[in-house]
């Protein structure tokens, strides 16, 4: 109950458009955290393809993506593997950069709002 109070007085500080934002943060902060699984799930299939030149690929979505950019570059699997997973890993590393921006300049924003509300009301205050 006290956590439910919390937040519903944090949420009162905040102004809708705020509200939205930190909405949209949380969605990008689960998508690159889901991004930096993929990426590093997609290593065991990588790692294996090195060892072994006849590997299979049993996931059939990963099976596709390889074999379509194995015959676009002509190369192996294990060159096809390696482009992807390195694709996967730096497309999740620029999302969370893009995530960090994001949480300064939500933290800038949020903190320079409940400021000035704090300073209006103190102000407006009959002494």
């Amino acid at each position: 109950m006290k956590y439910e109070s919390k937040v519903k007085k944090l949420l009162f500080l905040i102004e809708n458009k705020y509200k939205i934002y930190i909405f949209i943060f949380i969605f990008l902060l689960f998508f690159a955290s889901f991004l930096q699984i993929v990426g590093i799930n997609s290593l065991l299939p990588t790692v294996a393809s090195f060892f072994d030149n006849k590997y299979k690929i049993e996931n059939e979505y990963f099976n596709v993506v390889s074999n379509y950019i194995s015959s676009l570059t002509g190369a192996s699997i294990f060159l096809s593997l390696l482009t992807l997973t390195v694709i996967i890993i730096i497309f999740s590393n620029v999302v969370f950069i893009l995530v960090i921006y994001f949480t300064s300049k939500l933290a800038y924003f949020l903190e320079r709002e409940i400021k000035l509300k704090i300073s209006k009301n103190l102000i407006n205050l009959s002494f």
